[in-house]
């Protein structure tokens, strides 16, 4: 910590020596923090996942972005949204040091990830199921290929 940071308290009766801080952070029930960066997870349809979309989330400072989904998602893909998490602190790195965001970029901020859930569709028709059963009539979980 640089001199303009230290505050002098020996004047005030005390004894020179270091000050400890803790700070607790709660966990906020959206983000999680990594670092400087921070994740989150957002749902979409099955339909998205398969085909393509996009899906908005708000990120830590209440702006909506827009993420691409790209057809043939996965549940659980990450997308990474540059600039969009914790600000660096000047000269301390990535904070707890386990977030990799974009060190040495001269971004001011972490990233944002954002994980994707797929929702699978509850409470279908008959017809319905009959029509993903036929569209999916031989296909094999890309485990077995």
């Amino acid at each position: 910590m640089g001199d303009r940071h230290l505050r002098h308290l020996q004047s005030l009766g005390g004894v020179p020596g270091d000050l400890y801080v803790v700070l607790n952070v709660l966990p906020h029930p959206v983000f999680e923090r990594r670092g400087d960066d921070l994740f989150m997870q957002t749902r979409i349809s099955f339909a998205d996942a398969a085909l393509g979309g996009e899906v908005t989330v708000r990120g830590l400072d209440g702006k909506q972005v827009r993420v691409k989904i790209p057809p043939e998602t996965q549940t659980n893909t990450k997308f990474r949204l540059r600039g969009l998490g914790m600000p660096r602190l000047s000269g301390s790195g990535s904070g707890s040091g386990s977030g990799s965001g974009s060190a040495g970029r001269g971004s001011s901020r972490g990233d944002l990830y954002v994980e994707v859930v797929v929702e699978t569709p509850r409470n279908l028709t008959t017809q319905q199921k009959e029509l993903l059963r036929k569209a999916f009539a031989g296909a094999k979980p890309n485990s077995q290929k």
